[in-house]
């Protein structure tokens, strides 16, 4: 190491090996060698051949002698499968700064896939794929309404090292990624047990587009705020204010009808032209004011807006 003298703490994992802890950390690689002191003493109590300096973690029980059984046959140079393999995927520029020999980082291995500058072991890539669809699954069944998951929401719960991968493993796994998300293709945001009300709103909307069902109706359905927001969210329906929801299509039809009343036309004989009430239609003609399809001419009137005026 040179002339560099660092305060480290000792973990002995069996007879002859250790775990050292630095901080800061060293830059080392396999294959440098290091003296062991004590402090108080100044007495030498080893000298060490560093094996792995970017060693896993040892959470479990017995996870040290472990460790030290798997050093035995460590010679202090990196192979590169060995490396790949412990760590599930790991970046070029990673092993190089370990120690990696270059040459070794050229050579093709079978079992070392490589995706632009990452390489990840082929067993490991076919575990990640299948529990990164297991997961998918899983949130589809357990929120319907969010049947996607968030990209980094897959990246923690696999483990892996970096986004981009958790994209090129949803396509192995025949899964897609959509506004950050990863899912099944063609699954759509469903209201799980709410699902048959919003196909009895549905099919009422679609027999009358203005009629608008009261709260008390929309709770019998099992649509409440959460409900109704996802199935906006979706393109569903449309939600004027609060409880007031229409069909998606319901301006486009309302317009229809407003633009053969003689203009321009007050609220009321809006209201009387789409067989509706207050309640409905007025968010409705604000919301058209919004969008810039009417606009008012004075306090009690509005006209429809022509193309090209």
């Amino acid at each position: 190491m040179g002339t560099h003298s660092q305060q480290v703490q000792v973990r002995s994992l069996s007879t002859g090996f250790a775990r050292l802890t630095c901080d800061p950390p060293l830059a080392l690689e396999p294959g440098d060698r290091l003296i062991l002191r004590d402090p108080g003493r100044g007495e030498v109590l080893a000298g060490g051949l560093v094996l792995d300096a970017d060693p896993p973690a040892l959470a479990r029980r017995g996870a040290g002698a472990r460790r030290a059984s798997e050093l035995t046959q460590a010679t202090g140079q990196l192979d590169l499968v060995t490396e790949v393999r412990r760590r599930g995927a790991v970046s070029v520029a990673d092993l190089a700064l370990l120690g990696l020999p270059p040459a070794d980082l050229q050579r093709d291995h079978p079992e070392v896939l490589r995706h632009d500058s990452w390489l990840i072991d082929e067993s490991a890539w076919g575990a990640w794929a299948v529990a990164l669809a297991a997961a998918v699954d899983e949130q589809a069944a357990r929120q319907p309404m969010r049947p996607a998951l968030p990209l980094d929401a897959a990246r923690r719960h696999l483990g892996v090292p970096d986004l981009r991968l958790v994209g090129l493993l949803a396509a192995a796994a025949g899964l897609i990624v959509v506004d950050g998300a990863v899912q099944r293709p063609g699954v759509v945001p469903s209201l799980g047990a709410a699902e048959q009300g919003l196909r009895a709103l549905e099919a009422r909307l679609g027999a009358d587009p203005f009629d608008a069902p009261e709260r008390p109706d929309l709770a019998g359905w099992g649509l409440g705020p959460r409900e109704l927001a996802a199935a906006e969210t979706s393109g569903r329906v449309l939600r004027l204010v609060d409880d007031v929801v229409l069909l998606p299509s319901g301006p486009a039809r309302a317009m229809r009808v407003l633009a053969g009343l003689p203009q321009p036309f007050t609220a009321s004989q809006a209201r009387q032209a789409l067989g509706t009430t207050r309640r409905v239609a007025l968010p409705l003609l604000e919301h058209l004011d919004g969008r810039g399809w009417t606009r008012r001419v004075d306090p009690q009137h509005r006209e429809v807006v022509r193309p090209g005026c």
